[in-house]
């Protein structure tokens, strides 16, 4: 049994290690797919990184966002790595605004995490924990803050004030920033020689492809259809000084206009005629015989 056990955690060190990445620049940037769907980086793209303890157990762990990979009102898309052992272990993603977070003890979890305001309508918003485990992140509400417009009172300032006030972290202390030219010249990254912005001017002014209309073969000509035009077209010629409206013979009934397979028009009355008067012929001589 001791063995077993023994075997399994070997396992699953062998395991963390063949994950762990030594620069998680490099994976982020091999990996790197913004909300926007763009994955193209750009002459002014510029990759924030965070080298903060996120978890509590004194390691810098580091998390990487491209500045211009934004989740809306929430902030920057970070990618969070922990550091392991040896190197660092992609465990999952949170959403905060550089510029107003938070890093440290959280209340009523009584875990070492990060806090994030997120913005709603008017002057409200949530207020958020990410606690950050072995293999993922959790995110819970810590409540919500809502300003009343006509008194001004903010219920949730606590919050706000717990968090974001003087506890609130400094990001000229802990953001730096990389370039596209440091990401080109030592991660190897090819970088488009136009800014991300012209790059949406130019897929706007991009004509549209217009459709086409579909082109249908005519219909091949057959002793039918080509009866039927010359029918759609029959008129009377009027003479000299009468006034007749033009008649289609397809105005007459089917049955009195029938057509054969050579294109003839034909009567259908005939054979029965034909049977009719052989039978007349036959009884008049029969009767002469036996009177």
């Amino acid at each position: 049994m001791k063995t077993s056990i023994c075997c399994v955690i070997v396992s699953v060190l062998v395991f963390a290690r063949a994950w762990a990445f030594d620069d998680p620049v490099q994976d982020y940037l091999a990996a790197f797919s913004p909300l926007g769907g763009d994955e193209k980086v750009y002459a002014d793209d510029r990759l924030l990184r965070i080298d903060v303890d996120v978890n509590g157990d004194a390691k810098k762990d580091v998390l990487l966002s491209m500045a211009r990979d934004r989740n809306g009102k929430r902030g920057n898309v970070w990618v969070v790595y922990r550091a392991a052992e040896s190197g660092y272990v992609r465990v999952g993603g949170m959403s905060f605004d550089q510029d107003q977070f938070y890093v440290g003890p959280i209340d009523g979890i009584n875990k070492t995490g990060v806090v994030s305001f997120w913005p709603g309508g008017g002057s409200g918003g949530g207020v958020y924990a990410y606690i950050v485990g072995a293999s993922d992140v959790q995110s819970s509400r810590l409540g919500e803050v809502v300003k009343d417009s006509k008194t001004g009172e903010v219920k949730g300032g606590e919050l706000l004030g717990r968090y974001f006030g003087a506890n609130a972290i400094d990001p000229e202390k802990v953001v730096s920033v990389i370039d596209s030219i440091e990401l080109s010249e030592k991660y190897g990254v090819k970088i488009e020689t136009k800014s991300y912005q012209q790059s949406l001017i130019d897929s706007e002014n991009q004509p549209k492809e217009l459709a086409l209309p579909i082109s249908r073969p005519a219909p091949p000509v057959t002793p039918e259809t080509s009866l039927t035009r010359q029918q759609e077209t029959t008129s009377v010629i009027p003479n000299p000084g009468s006034k007749v409206e033009p008649v289609s013979v397809l105005s007459v009934p089917s049955e009195h206009v029938p057509v054969t397979e050579a294109g003839k028009v034909t009567d259908r009355r005939w054979p029965w005629i034909a049977v009719v008067v052989t039978l007349v012929v036959i009884g008049t001589l029969w009767g002469k015989r036996y009177r």
